[in-house]
């Protein structure tokens, strides 16, 4: 099998899908997200004009098998590296930084953000949990743990108005507070790192698109609408931002948002230049699910109360919208190099439901020749060239030309390490109810097996930069609760080493400036 290499880099903690999945984050921009106890948030759910609803992804439930001999790893008292690498992990009330090999742990206290690859952080940040006037975003840089700007997201008359009218979420600016504030994706980093985009009513009265430059140290407003938008995605040269246009956003009774009306989808230019409107939307909230290039993306739709499904391709320079599959596509991956798709589609009788469609194609062709059925997940291999395709049997690799080419019998879909000689198994990638394997398995490059090293439950394993070994999260009992200890296992010996066991957080990720 060709050589593999994906680094894990960071993983999304707030589900932001529809029909309780999560539509992936754009291709190389990380994220992290979690409430702070002193931010308001909102919870979406879907209605006919268009909607998202908001799932939190469950726990793996702990097991209590031993796991083999562990070291300590040396954690002298230091300071956090100047030049990094880092890894940062969430408690979830704030998130924390060390160096690789468990010294320099530093708190930074903000629990709602986004990280990018470079090693900025932007923190959604507020005093007051019931009326947050004073929303704004502070942008900080490691290893620099003070903010390096601070940008307001309410005008001044709006903050005023929030501050003085407790019941501020049922009035004339309901909307405004609603777009700035939900859990919906309001900030997301372009794919070098450079920009912010980011959702604030700085100049009213309606919330706008915005983006702040790093490197000028800019805010530019890209949005002047009555209405309000709510983010998709970045293209993958950096240029444009994809976004709805959303007309309303519904509340219950506690002020938290419910729902929001979906009326358009347009791009913006990271430059300032004019907006423009893609197309128009009659079919529900508009999943952004990948770029053909850097022009093309693949969207689904999502009605209320169905399943996403009418898969299409949008041209964001010329708005053309062409249908590739009008059925449910409950799972989807594309080559970002070539646009080859795979996704899961329909299945009819004596039919695997898994289809292709090639590079500068708009044709779906299904995959013959699968010896499975139920197939539950899909995922792009990069550096390998093959499409992971995994069912309650096991996991297939098929080409982009549609042959398969590799299977793991029993396995989920494996982590490669960066430098493709590995392939990590277990059951953190499965589709729901099927491997029930846990713990860690070891596949060379060509899918033979070499080992079977850890069973216990253990959480989002991140590769080293180096491919020598994993770090992962252990779940262990202590006094009757379960703490999250930060392990490193190097492979292919099988050393199991402490990095870090006081820490409290989990979801650990590479930083790299």
């Amino acid at each position: 099998m060709k050589r593999i290499a994906v680094l894990l880099i960071f993983f999304a903690l707030v589900a932001t899908a529809c029909n309780n999945e999560p539509p992936p984050p754009p291709t190389n921009t990380p994220v992290f997200t979690q409430s702070l106890p002193e931010l308001w948030t909102a919870t979406p759910t879907i209605t006919a004009t268009a909607t998202v609803t908001f799932t939190p992804t469950p726990t793996p439930q702990p097991t209590s098998t031993p796991l083999p001999t562990q070291t300590a790893f040396p954690s002298p008292e230091v300071a956090l590296a100047e030049d990094g690498p880092w890894l940062i992990g969430t408690t979830g009330q704030e998130y924390v930084a060390m160096n690789p090999d468990g010294s320099g742990l530093t708190a930074l206290p903000y629990g709602t953000g986004v990280w990018n690859e470079k090693g900025w952080l932007a923190a959604r940040v507020s005093s007051n949990f019931n009326s947050p006037y004073d929303a704004s975003i502070e942008i900080i840089r490691l290893p620099a743990l003070e903010p390096i700007k601070s940008i307001p997201l309410f005008s001044a008359e709006l903050a005023d108005e929030i501050r003085q009218n407790s019941n501020w979420n049922i009035d004339d600016a309901r909307d405004v507070h609603q777009a700035v504030l939900t859990e919906l994706p309001t900030m997301i980093w372009s794919p070098d790192g450079r920009y912010l985009a980011f959702v604030g009513a700085i100049d009213g009265p309606s919330a706008d698109l915005y983006v702040y430059d790093t490197l000028r140290d800019r805010v530019t407003r890209l949005t002047k609408s009555e209405n309000h938008p709510v983010i998709m995605g970045w293209s993958p040269n950096n240029r444009s931002i994809v976004h709805m246009e959303a007309i309303n956003f519904r509340t219950d009774a506690g002020g938290a948002a419910t729902s929001f009306g979906v009326i358009a989808v347009w791009s913006a230019q990271s430059s300032g230049s004019r907006a423009r409107e893609l197309y128009q939307v009659d079919d529900g909230a508009q999943l952004l699910q990948g770029w053909r290039s850097s022009s093309e993306f693949l969207v689904r739709s999502n009605l209320a109360g169905s399943a996403p499904s009418r898969l299409r391709v949008v041209n964001s320079t010329s708005g053309r919208v062409t249908d590739l599959y009008q059925q449910t596509v409950p799972k989807l991956d594309v080559n970002p190099k070539t646009g080859a798709i795979v996704f899961l589609g329909e299945p009819v009788q004596n039919s695997s439901a898994v289809f292709m469609v090639p590079a500068r194609s708009v044709t779906p062709i299904e995959i013959e020749g699968v010896p499975w059925r139920s197939p539950g997940q899909v995922a792009w291999s990069v550096e390998s060239g093959v499409f992971y395709v995994a069912f309650p049997r096991g996991t297939l690799a098929i080409s982009p030309s549609g042959e398969i080419v590799d299977q793991f019998e029993g396995e989920c879909i494996p982590l490669a390490s960066p430098n493709g000689e590995w392939l990590l198994a277990g059951r953190w990638d499965c589709p729901s109810g099927s491997i029930t394997n846990s713990g860690l398995r070891l596949y060379s490059e060509n899918g033979a097996f070499v080992g079977d090293y850890i069973t216990d439950e253990i959480a989002m394993p991140l590769w080293n930069p180096e491919s020598d070994g994993v770090y992962f999260n252990s779940r262990l009992p202590r006094n009757g609760d379960y703490f999250a200890d930060l392990r490193f296992i190097a492979f292919p010996e099988g050393d199991v080493k402490i990095v870090h066991s006081t820490a409290g957080a989990s979801f650990f990720a590479w930083v790299q400036p």
